[in-house]
């Protein structure tokens, strides 16, 4: 119920209002009287003109983000952007915990996003695959298409869990700016 809650609340308010951080906001008012079953939603909103290369985006309480671009020395290298935010659903008012971040893409500038699954997905060790193993393997297929990377880098966490039963989603999506 929460996740098409969601659904549906976000298909309304990217219609008229552009700013992610706003949008959380709205959506933080509608989770919290309507689902009072104590859940809540971390979410990472990104709205992205492609032609401009502008990513715009707020998190609550959601995962980093990855961006794969070349520094000031020409170095081409992962950086890993903060995010933050509190998550929605649990108190009334969110204002002062939610920023709105913008980043800007060049020709060649690709971004990785992912849910905790990535992250918290675990070997038969127990072992996380952890941001560190997330970053690596993002860095190694980099200069791929984005597809492709998104394929590859989830087909090293499924390689990393084998045979374990994932304990949450494990989502990817990738931009990159052509």
């Amino acid at each position: 119920m929460v996740v098409s809650s969601v659904k549906s609340s976000l298909l309304s308010l990217t219609k008229f209002v552009h700013s992610p951080r706003e949008i959380l906001i709205f959506l933080n008012n509608i989770l919290y009287e309507e689902v009072k079953e104590q859940k809540f939603v971390s979410i990472l909103l990104c709205m992205f003109e492609s032609g401009k290369g502008v990513l715009k985006y707020s998190s609550a309480g959601h995962e980093r983000i990855l961006i794969y671009r070349t520094d000031q020395t020409g170095i081409p290298e992962v950086e890993i952007v903060k995010s933050g935010g509190v998550v929605l659903g649990v108190i009334p008012v969110v204002e002062s915990f939610l920023e709105e971040n913008t980043l800007f893409l060049r020709k060649g500038d690709k971004v990785l996003l992912y849910t905790d699954g990535v992250t918290e997905a675990r070997n038969s060790q127990g072992e996380f695959f952890g941001i560190s193993r997330l970053k690596e393997s993002f860095q190694k297929y980099a200069t791929l298409p984005i597809k492709e990377v998104v394929h590859n880098v989830h087909q090293e966490i499924k390689s990393f869990i084998s045979m374990q039963k994932p304990y949450d989603d494990i989502t990817l999506v990738g931009i990159e700016k052509t």
